[in-house]
């Protein structure tokens, strides 16, 4: 699988602010309105944007690096015949392989290409890196693409699973895959909780949450233990864990859906 990265020649930084409240990133404390803008010709092929020199690397934040071709269409598209800008993440630092994650613009454009390509159902929103608030903006632009089914939410591959048929799992594990389901019941050993969604736990799906996750996710105001009977969505790696099972490490993996 490719890394989601861009690779560019910084021509100049330039404090632009991004006109308004229409860039909700920006509201939601994704970045702080400061724009570098890419030199005159950098390419774009897929997720990469490349010059000649590579002299800086960059990548895309808040994505799941899935194969997609119409994302690599999109993403062409978007770019072509125009000045690109980016901003960094909040509070962000360079990956161990020295790439800083951005958010990409289009010269005249306050919305994100990150955010057209999950309302379009073009990408999918990885939890890893992102503010909560910042995670949740972003969130509500894929909600409504899995709902309507849009782009790659109708690909078998992408499609959500449903908690109560592991069957159907088998074929995506060891895979970033996102999941929805009413919690049945949850159980708790000295060092982890368990969200169960069957009820046989060595067959069905679970949710693995450690005692460091979960100060993690109280802190977030989201206490799993107590939403017992209603619907959630996980995100992250699907394993095999005497049945599949996600291990949820940070706030943004999991989202309370309804009551």
């Amino acid at each position: 699988m490719r890394r989601m990265a861009i690779i560019v020649i910084i021509a100049s930084t330039i404090g632009l602010t991004v006109a308004g409240a229409k860039d909700r990133l920006r509201t939601a404390g994704c970045h702080d309105g400061t724009m570098t803008e890419l030199a005159p010709g950098a390419a774009i092929s897929g997720l990469a944007v490349t010059s000649a020199d590579h002299e800086a690397a960059l990548r895309l934040a808040g994505l799941v690096d899935d194969d997609w071709s119409d994302l690599d269409r999109a993403i062409a598209d978007w770019a072509r015949e125009s000045t690109l800008r980016v901003a960094r993440l909040s509070d962000s630092e360079p990956n161990r392989y020295g790439e800083t994650p951005v958010f990409a613009y289009r010269d005249g454009d306050d919305q994100a290409l990150q955010a057209r390509l999950l309302a379009s159902g073009l990408a999918r929103l990885s939890h890893f890196d992102l503010p909560q608030s910042c995670f949740q903006a972003l969130f509500e632009a894929e909600h409504g693409a899995i709902s309507t089914r849009r782009g790659l939410w109708r690909d078998p591959r992408f499609a959500v699973l449903k908690a109560r048929d592991p069957d159907s799992m088998a074929a995506r594990l060891d895979s970033y895959q996102i999941v929805e389901g009413e919690i049945l019941s949850t159980g708790r050993t000295e060092r982890r909780l368990y969200l169960n969604f069957g009820g046989y736990w060595a067959e069905d799906f679970t949710v693995e949450i450690d005692k460091r996750a979960e100060a993690a996710l109280q802190k977030a105001g989201k206490r799993p233990e107590d939403w017992v009977g209603t619907r959630i969505r996980v995100r992250g790696w699907l394993s095999e864990s005497r049945g599949p099972m996600m291990k949820v490490e940070e706030p943004n993996q999991i989202e309370r859906l309804s009551d």
